[in-house]
């Protein structure tokens, strides 16, 4: 591939990085659900299937009410308070959680109505972090997605490439485009299974 390409990889991977460090955990679009739904697969190798089944932890919940974030709904007001510091309000209290509370699942949360091969492959992500804090392991889910985002940006290249195999430029224009659109920006360096969604629609187009 041509070198402005990996160049446009590399600046891609970088951005979704700086973007994952600054948008707190759970300030994402269903970003709690989709995690919740994560981590009872990976902690119970099972996968929910409806509402009798209780996949929210008490780890999610708590570090939900440390960030003043109501799982049931979504409201300008329910936001995490920011800090002066490097270190977000209440991340130290969110990092003393016991590791028995992450395996405590006691209520439902919706966020389930996807395919399960999302959370199938988060779960062993999820399982390779285990040693890490709820923000650890959100932020390394998050990795993951940056990563399906830079192979998306990958196959754009090759698929405009095959289209208009005479024009380069707009092989690497559309991949531009791609890696630079606000909300696939978004998209990918949040836990969402959107993402493996836009790869596998790339990759079998």
């Amino acid at each position: 591939m041509n070198f402005l390409i990996y160049f446009l990889l590399v600046l891609f991977i970088v951005k979704g990085i700086f973007w994952i460090a600054l948008t707190p955990i759970f300030q994402a679009p269903d970003e709690p659900n989709h995690f919740a739904h994560t981590q009872f697969l990976a902690e119970t190798g099972k996968l929910a299937v409806g509402k009798q089944d209780l996949i929210l932890s008490k780890e999610v919940a708590k570090s939900a009410a440390l960030l003043n974030l109501d799982l049931k709904g979504q409201h300008p007001i329910w936001r995490p308070d920011f800090s002066t510091t490097f270190s977000g309000k209440n991340e130290s209290e969110i990092k003393k959680i016991s590791i028995d509370e992450r395996k405590n699942f006691f209520a439902w949360i919706g966020g389930g109505r996807h395919p399960p091969f999302y959370y199938l492959i988060n779960g062993i992500f999820y399982r390779i972090f285990a040693f890490g804090s709820l923000i650890d392991r959100v932020f390394f889910l998050r990795i993951f997605s940056v990563l399906l985002g830079a192979a998306t940006v990958c196959l754009t290249y090759l698929l405009a490439k095959e289209l208009i195999s005479e024009k380069h430029f707009f092989a690497v224009t559309a991949a531009i485009i791609v890696a630079f659109h606000p909300t696939f920006s978004v998209v990918s360096s949040t836990v969402s299974p959107d993402i493996l969604a836009i790869f596998l629609t790339s990759a079998f187009t």
